[in-house]
């Protein structure tokens, strides 16, 4: 999902309908988030940091209803077209995280550290039809999706991501 997080209470209802309906135990479904910070807010995860008119409220709240509909819709989807498939993995590397923590007379403060750890590297899971097509292609990368600045602070972004997957589809 792109969004900055997604709490267990905001996801609760979709995962038991997920156990009631296909009899998913718990931990059985994993919801990953690209971590933007130009994502919509959702109920129950961050809410309280936004100053939020009631009209942008109930929106906010319209969404997340959508949002749970459709998890609950893409994991029915993806169950019903499970086949035999073959995993490939690989690690790539990118070079555009910088370590952002810099000390302080006092304290650790956030900054650009060149000299700070940073891990380059891009773990790839390939999931493949026993045909050859391409079903799924997850990866990560140890860098914090912020950054959409200045005037396109309102704009809803996947972030790097959202880039990085459409170049890889």
């Amino acid at each position: 999902l792109d969004n900055c997080e997604v709490s267990g209470d905001f996801i609760a209802p979709s995962l038991r309908a997920l156990e009631q309906r296909h009899a998913l135990a718990r931990g059985a479904v994993m919801i990953v988030c690209s971590h933007t910070h130009s994502g919509p807010v959702l109920e129950g995860s961050l809410l309280g940091m936004y100053p939020l008119s009631e009209s942008n409220r109930e929106q906010v709240i319209a969404y997340g209803r959508k949002l749970k509909e459709k998890t609950a819709e893409v994991v029915d989807a993806a169950l019903a077209e499970t086949q035999p498939a073959v995993m490939e993995h690989a690690i790539g590397h990118a070079a555009f995280a910088t370590n952002r923590r810099v000390q302080g007379e006092k304290a650790w403060g956030f900054g650009e550290n060149p000299q700070g750890p940073v891990d380059d590297e891009v773990p790839v899971l390939k999931i493949s039809d026993t045909n050859g097509t391409v079903r799924a292609i997850l990866f990560g990368y140890a860098c914090h999706a912020t950054s959409i600045h200045g005037a396109d602070f309102y704009t809803i972004s996947g972030d790097y991501i959202a880039y990085a997957r459409q170049h890889i589809e």
